[in-house]
């Protein structure tokens, strides 16, 4: 078995495109604020960086299980015993295992190493996990243009460095003042600068940094001689330069010390590829596959261009890896505008490469794909190249090295081949009343009837801490229970009521088991007595109690059963007045609902509707069953009043409730549906609303709110969008605008679809196709892929008016296949839809 340290050193020596990821993650970089405010509770945690220490911000409790069941604790020392399991010390030879989260029907991952239905945690430092094969490599990126042109490797922030307080960050900007900044840097703290260069070699930098330090000061530390790139700040965005032309492996990454208070988001604005190194009508790069047994072979990939349009592959490995058996991919070709169009090679010029590695019994094939799935990141040929991103599925046989333990209690191992996997989810559990635990010693407890039932689940889950690593939480800590007694103040007494229950709640009182509770009544003769004893500072009564006065005294009983003094008295009364509900959504156009909350006395309601503006009663409804009505008249738009009060048996009413104030709204904007069209700037259409003084047309990205074009101010019932809208379907919404500031409500948007291509016939060796909503003419493209004669690309190319084409009778024998996309031209631009379906035919 490997040491730690040598299962450490194969980690830092890893390839740097196969650790990505793997670095374990600063907290201060990866955590929201709610986050960091729960681990940032230095009074109460302890930093010990201990790599099984663990300590809890906020609430929760951890859950471990000896002989005599399930024990707490928020005591986090814990060690692995000699099986490699995850336990704590409680006591003089005696341990307890940290339990997980157990998921319903849970499936093991091999990596995690855990056991299906065994919740104890286990890390066993130094075990291999088996590799996987490679089965599919995808190229992403732009391929250069020009023939004789080089270029050195540039990277690019993706986004300008902005100020927090607006604008675009200069030389002498603090960095604290970037809008990337979530906490504040402070003296100690430290950025970590990783670069690979040209050559591939790694470098490791710190630049220390405080209050003071400017973006200039990072600057001057990133262009220090030996790191190879030249860094300067342009227009906001931070480049970085490669100081030689032609493939490179340059790449800069920044990263806060896990230890700083301050942090910077540096995973939200990266140094990305803009500019790929390359040489003249040539790309070379490289990736790494596995094969069946995870060993790593690197295959090296050149692109070479051919023919206008057209691209080649060859891909090869080492000699001493095994033999390539197929290794290129002939004929990827891209239209006049540098879109990617088809791969037209076969047999062992298609899309698929074949290796037999040394070792393995069977060749290996592997698909290349293309991965056109994002219109901003097509693998396509333009005049400017980025380089090609590669992805692969398979993996490496790695050992595990180290764990961690996120924020949310989720642990995850580092593993020899720079990998990461999730172990397994620490289980947490909290109480009603935590007080109520009983004290084991050694920092543990035993649930009580007084601590109530645990309620089991994670870390951030809703009412629970986060966990923080390397750290223990002290004896100050305030969510630790506590049995000191004190004596209760009922300074904040009150009494919720939802018709049916009173609730009366106080103030916790610390070292609290039960509270022992006892309410007189007031408003009877006999001053009767009601003595209760609950584990949370609240009791509920019931309607019998309504409607009274009482006089309420509590005193606290610790787990030990000793009992504090009576709190002084409060009195209350329980009131049965009904209350209204807010009134949400009233519109014009439909039937107003009203709804109160019934009142255990009353057996009917009144009812009581105002016009705010003119003072007049539009509604006045008596003897109404349940705590519902509808008012069926339609409301103008207006502010409007209203009451309710209940009837009692005894032909007594309650008070009216409190006033409730609403406002009706215009229904929303009936849009008109619009067919499919070529037209990127299309005019769409609503029915006109009585008083709108203008409309407001919002447009997004189908099942997205995110606008990609919005205009106010808009005088008719008809509006033309003036940024040309890319190929795609779209939601439109429209909503009204009124002189006195109202507005309607957005409606249900329509679908809006934009560069439908045309639906491609052939019948009689007549080409037919179907109007496009807008076309002013359309594009046919026609490949001749052999038979009688040689393959020709793009055999017939032509524009025209009408939707069909008579194919030539002079066209050879063989096969084909034809393509049709409408166009639009109008003042200058030109629109069009996407190509058709591929139409496949023989002559």
């Amino acid at each position: 078995m490997k040491t730690v340290s040598r299962l450490l050193a194969n980690l830092i020596g890893l390839n740097p495109r196969r650790s990505r990821g793997i670095r374990k993650p600063s907290l201060h970089s990866t955590e929201s604020l709610e986050v960091r405010q729960l681990l940032s509770a230095e009074d109460y945690l302890i930093q010990t960086k201990q790599l099984f220490d663990l300590g809890i911000g906020g609430d929760g409790f951890f859950v471990v299980e000896d002989s005599s069941g399930l024990i707490f604790s928020r005591r986090g020392s814990f060690t692995l015993d000699e099986d490699g399991r995850m336990v704590l010390w409680t006591g003089e030879n005696s341990e307890a295992y940290l339990r997980r989260i157990l998921p319903p029907q849970e499936v093991i991952e091999p990596m995690s190493f855990q056991s299906s239905g065994d919740d104890r945690i286990y890390i066993p430092i130094g075990i291999g996990g088996g590799g996987e094969a490679t089965t599919w490599i995808s190229l992403d990126g732009l391929l250069p243009s020009p023939a004789d042109r080089t270029q050195a490797q540039t990277l690019r922030t993706e986004f300008p460095l902005l100020k927090a307080a607006g604008g675009v960050a200069g030389a002498t900007t603090l960095l604290n003042e970037l809008a990337m900044s979530t906490t504040p840097f402070v003296s100690g703290d430290q950025i970590a600068i990783l670069e690979w260069n040209h050559f591939g070699r790694s470098s490791f930098e710190y630049l220390d940094v405080d209050e003071s330090t400017t973006v200039q000061h990072l600057l001057d530390a990133l262009n220090k001689p030996y790191l190879s790139p030249r860094f300067s700040l342009r227009d906001g965005y931070l480049y970085a330069v490669d100081r030689f032309t032609g493939p490179s492996s340059l790449s800069v990454v920044l990263r806060n010390l896990t230890d700083n208070i301050g942090s910077m988001s540096f995973a939200s604005n990266k140094l990305v590829r803009i500019v790929t190194g390359r040489k003249a009508g040539e790309y070379h790069t490289a990736t790494t596959i596995f094969d069946d047994s995870g060993e790593p072979h690197t295959v090296a990939l050149d692109l070479a261009k051919q023919a206008s349009g057209m691209w080649n592959v060859s891909a090869g490995i080492d000699r001493y890896d095994g033999i390539t058996l197929d290794g290129s991919i002939e004929g990827i070709a891209f239209t006049a505008d540098g879109k990617f169009e088809d791969v037209f090679g076969t047999g062992s010029g298609d899309q698929f490469l074949t290796f037999q590695f040394s070792g393995s019994d069977a060749p290996q094939t592997i698909e290349v794909r293309l991965d056109l799935s994002v219109a901003d990141s097509d693998s396509s040929e333009n005049d400017y190249a980025q380089l090609i991103a590669i992805e692969s599925d398979g993996r490496s046989r790695g050992e595990l090295a180290l764990t961690y333990v996120d924020s949310d209690g989720t642990l995850y191992g580092l593993y020899s081949n720079g990998e990461r996997h999730r172990m397994a989810q620490l289980q947490l559990a909290t109480f009603p009343n935590p007080d109520g635990l009983f004290p084991l010693g050694y920092g543990t407890f035993r649930a009580t009837a007084d601590s109530g039932d645990p309620v089991f689940g994670a870390a951030l889950d809703s009412g629970f801490g986060a966990v923080r690593e390397g750290y223990l939480n002290s004896p100050s800590d305030p969510w630790l229970p506590d049995s000191t007694l004190t004596r209760p103040t009922l300074q904040f007494l009150a009494a919720e009521n939802d018709g049916e229950t009173a609730v009366l709640r106080w103030e916790k009182t610390t070292g609290t088991a039960s509270y022992d509770v006892w309410i007189q009544n007031l408003s009877h003769p006999e001053r009767s007595v009601l003595r209760r004893q609950v584990n949370i500072p609240q009791l509920q009564l019931d309607s019998p109690y309504m409607g009274s006065a009482y006089r309420v005294w509590v005193r606290s009983i610790n787990v030990y059963g000793e009992v504090s003094q009576w709190s002084d008295s409060r009195d209350i009364l329980l009131s049965d007045i009904p209350a209204m509900h807010a009134v949400r959504n009233a519109v014009t156009s439909e039937p107003t609902v009203f709804e109160w909350t019934s009142t255990p006395l009353s057996i009917s309601y009144e009812f009581w509707l105002t016009d705010a503006s003119t003072g007049r009663r539009l509604a006045y409804q008596k003897n109404l069953a349940g705590n519902r009505y509808v008012f069926d008249a339609p409301l103008p738009r207006g502010t409007y009043l209203t009451w309710v009060r209940g009837k009692r048996a005894d032909e007594s009413f309650t008070q009216w409730s409190a006033v409730t104030q609403f406002r009706t709204k215009q229904a929303p904007v009936s849009m008109i549906p619009q067919p499919p069209t070529v037209d990127a700037t299309p005019v769409v259409n609503w029915s006109p609303v009585p008083e709108a003084e203008s409309y407001e047309v919002y447009v997004a990205a189908a099942g997205t709110k995110r606008p990609l074009y919005r205009q106010t101010d808009i005088r008719s019932s008809h509006h033309r969008i003036s940024q040309p809208l890319a190929a795609g379907t779209y939601d439109v919404w429209n909503r009204a605008h009124f002189a006195d500031g109202d507005l309607s409500y957005w409606g249900e948007p329509i679908h809006l679809e934009i560069g439908t291509g045309p639906r491609l016939t052939l019948a009689a060796q007549l080409l037919t196709w179907e109007a496009v909503n807008g076309a002013t003419e359309y594009e046919l493209w026609i490949d001749y892929n052999g038979g009688e004669e040689a393959a020709r690309i793009r055999l017939i190319h032509l524009t025209q008016y009408g939707t069909n084409f008579r194919l030539l009778a002079s066209l050879p024998g063989g096969r084909y296949t034809a393509w049709v996309r409408a166009l639009r031209r109008e003042t200058g631009d030109l629109y069009r839809s996407r190509w058709s379906t591929p139409l496949v035919f023989q002559i």
